[in-house]
């Protein structure tokens, strides 16, 4: 229906276009504008960059300032949605050229987004001056509704670099002021952010409430894309709650083709969790293929490396050992570096190379990564994605992988109260198997024992869950027993 409504809107204005008086030059632009969004809605990216430049274009040559500036907002808050963040910042920069100095709304609001554009490729200390720069414009302007817009950008550069409280702080004070201001566009965006924010710090229950607001909202609104992402936290939610892999597998085939079809940035994701439901499924071929076609299309933004990290997870359960080490020799650059702020992506990359190493054994590698993941639970995120597992169980295999049993050990036993009181159905069985498996490799009086019990609760876990192949590891770890 959605499709068929722009198919419609951009042949009102191909035809308006065409009858336009040649000497209404503003009023062309205006078109070339509304066009532009029709194609985009249709992912008709290229043509509508065309469409913008010339209205851009036109704009400039009447000496309108303003009209480029607001113009460059939007066409920049756009592309962005599409990750096409090159053209976002050339777009961004042009407006910011044509408003000059001044102190107003316009540039104020320019300076956030490309704040928030250079935050969404990974610029956190260009990105955090510039949305600095805009909350002081936004507050010397004394304009509310700007400031929780300008807010919200705030969210999202804390958001892409997994800093989930300063994310869930912005958020809530950007919503009060949008909420306040009748503005429902940027609060459906503020919302989003701040549920999955919440989230993946465990607070479930304000996480529900904000996700009971946020999607119907966005659906009344016509925002897609906060649509999309709010459709994703609720079944991020949900997986954790109730491990049911069936939903999980239903929700990614429905958002792929949608993303598909709104020519969304991130279909990744998408390949990306069916990938996973797979993977739990033990239909292994298939998820190999979803894994590859996920980091095939992966965009170069705050998230890359989660779709890579999913690759190399699963060639180690899988055991191409050499594709694995292979991909994390490729990448190893591209881990979080210590003591500053890195992208979810980069993150995400780090917890799915520890795994992967600890699955292949490589326990001097593993163990060298055990600081970054202290690192990463020192943001205070519970939760690590896409896998929806636990940082406290990856801390246990990297402090395991070097032997460290008794921090490994009271990891271990954090993550089994956390999978426990959060709940997180999908993780319980597993930190069981891992826990086990630090248990057989210490060897003291009395492992054996605990880990047989946790192997034989895993196994009973798993095949409630539905996880074959995942049954079959703890059988393997039973049997060394």
């Amino acid at each position: 229906m959605a499709g068929a409504a722009f198919e419609d809107a951009l042949r009102l204005y191909e035809n308006a276009l065409s009858l336009h008086p040649a000497d209404d030059r503003k009023g062309r632009a205006d078109l070339l504008y509304k066009r532009g969004l029709a194609l985009r809605s249709l992912g008709r990216w290229d043509e509508a960059l065309t469409d913008w430049r010339e209205a851009l274009d036109i704009h400039e040559q009447l000496g309108d300032a303003e009209a480029v500036g607001r113009m460059s907002t939007d066409i920049s808050y756009q592309l962005a949605w599409g990750a096409r963040l090159e053209e976002s910042l050339e777009i961004g920069r042009r407006g910011l050229v044509a408003l000059g100095e001044r102190v107003s709304a316009e540039r104020c609001r320019l300076l956030g987004n490309v704040g928030r554009i250079l935050a969404l490729s990974g610029q956190y200390a260009a990105a955090s001056s510039m949305i600095t720069h805009a909350v002081e414009m936004a507050e010397q302007v004394g304009d509310r509704r700007l400031l929780g817009e300008i807010l919200d950008y705030k969210t999202s550069l804390h958001w892409y670099h997994m800093q989930y409280p300063e994310a869930v702080d912005a958020g809530m004070r950007a919503a009060e002021l949008l909420r306040s201001a009748g503005d429902l566009w940027n609060l459906a965006d503020a919302l989003w952010r701040t549920d999955w924010s919440l989230v993946q710090l465990g607070r479930l229950d304000e996480a529900a409430k904000i996700g009971q607001e946020v999607e119907p909202l966005a659906a009344s609104v016509g925002h897609l894309g906060a649509l999309v992402l709010a459709r994703t936290v609720r079944a991020f939610r949900e997986l954790m709650l109730t491990g049911d892999i069936d939903a999980w597998q239903e929700f990614a085939r429905d958002n792929l083709e949608f993303t598909r079809s709104i020519g969304f940035g991130w279909v990744s994701n998408y390949h990306m969790y069916l990938g996973l439901g797979h993977f739990w499924r033990g239909q292994w071929e298939k998820a190999l293929q979803d894994f590859q076609e996920a980091v095939k299309v992966e965009p170069a933004t705050f998230y890359a490396g989660a779709a890579w990290g999913s690759l190399s997870l699963f060639k180690a359960y899988a055991g191409d050992r050499n594709g694995a080490l292979h991909m994390l020799e490729q990448k190893r650059q591209n881990l979080p570096r210590p003591g500053q702020a890195n992208t979810m992506g980069a993150w995400s990359m780090l917890l799915a190379a520890v795994e992967g190493l600890a699955i292949l054994n490589e326990r001097e590698e593993a163990s060298k990564l055990y600081p970054l993941v202290g690192e990463a639970i020192d943001t205070r995120a519970l939760l690590r994605s896409p896998e929806v597992g636990l940082l406290q169980s990856v801390a246990g295999m990297a402090a395991a992988a070097g032997g460290q049993w008794d921090r490994a050990e009271e990891h271990y036993r954090t993550a089994l109260r956390q999978a426990h009181e959060l709940p997180v159905v999908m993780e319980q069985p597993e930190v069981r198997r891992w826990y086990a498996r630090m248990l057989i490799d210490r060897d003291a009086p009395g492992d054996h024992e605990k880990a047989r019990e946790l192997l034989t609760e895993a196994i009973a876990m798993y095949r409630r869950i539905g996880m074959p192949k995942h049954i079959e590891m703890a059988e393997a770890l039973l049997g060394e027993l």
